[in-house]
């Protein structure tokens, strides 16, 4: 149904059978994260902001799905403004263990200008960053390169080196 790291702004909605969530983390290895039954839905991240699949959702056994897509969310959150509002606030309470969310919670803490916003703000910020993966001698930036982003390290070490002009 969903593949970690596609972008495509559909939730979806389990009407009969189960889901089966898993993710590949940053070392590769796949994880199972759980199951999603009959009632319950998914998907609602890309449709709150533009985001990557942050895991994969595949069918478990015989399962049903309703799948709303982005032009019927936003066609319903013209004529109920709240629905909007109560997904975010459902969303912030139900990945408040995402690791993700976790990690960029902790760096906002110590970046000045985003360490007074509020949860529904940080998850927008944190759902919509871009996660990049690099290897052992991988150049990150090189002189000369434009910076227009903040870029925060979630994992590993980073050697960072510069030359002083004689000026």
């Amino acid at each position: 149904m969903i593949t970690q790291g596609e972008v495509k702004r559909k939730m979806y909605f389990v009407a009969e059978g189960k889901c089966l969530v898993k993710m590949i983390d940053v070392l590769k290895r796949e994880r199972i994260l759980g199951y999603i039954k009959k009632g319950k839905h998914f998907g609602e991240l890309s449709l709150l902001y533009p985001t990557a699949r942050t895991c994969s959702v595949s069918a478990y056994d015989y399962t049903t799905i309703a799948v709303m897509k982005e032009s019927i969310y936003e066609e319903m959150g013209m004529k109920f403004p709240h629905m909007t509002l109560k997904l975010q606030e459902q969303a912030t309470k139900a990945y408040s263990n995402d690791p993700n969310r976790r990690f960029f919670q902790k760096a906002f803490a110590k970046i000045p200008c985003l360490s007074e916003i509020n949860d529904m703000l940080a998850d927008e910020i944190c759902y919509s960053m871009d996660i990049a993966y690099y290897n052992p001698g991988d150049f990150i930036l090189k002189p000369g390169d434009k910076v227009d982003k903040i870029m925060i390290v979630s994992e590993g070490n980073v050697r960072i080196s510069f030359r002083l002009s004689d000026n």
